[in-house]
């Protein structure tokens, strides 16, 4: 019998990020910045609880984007998006 996965266990969107809870609903659990949680309701079209956690630190991030040794990262988004600033 083949392994089956459970499938996804994050959804990234461009507004936020959710996981989901023991019984497979939605769960919101970061915001990015310029957003709020009543603009994700507007703009999502599926019900979803809500459990922020923090966003990661400015040094956190270079650490984690410093496993991308062949720059896949970079490659997927414009270089005025690589430059934006979570923490300023």
């Amino acid at each position: 019998m083949p392994y089956q996965g459970l499938g996804a266990d994050r959804l990234v969107t461009e507004l936020a990020v959710f996981d989901f809870d023991e019984q497979g609903q939605a769960r919101l659990i970061q915001l990015y910045p310029n957003t709020d949680v009543e603009m994700i309701k507007e703009h999502t079209e599926f019900d979803f609880t809500v459990s922020i956690v923090p966003l990661l630190s400015a040094e956190m991030l270079v650490f984690m984007r410093g496993f991308d040794l062949l720059g896949i990262y970079r490659r997927e988004f414009r270089e005025s998006e690589l430059v934006r600033c979570f923490d300023c």
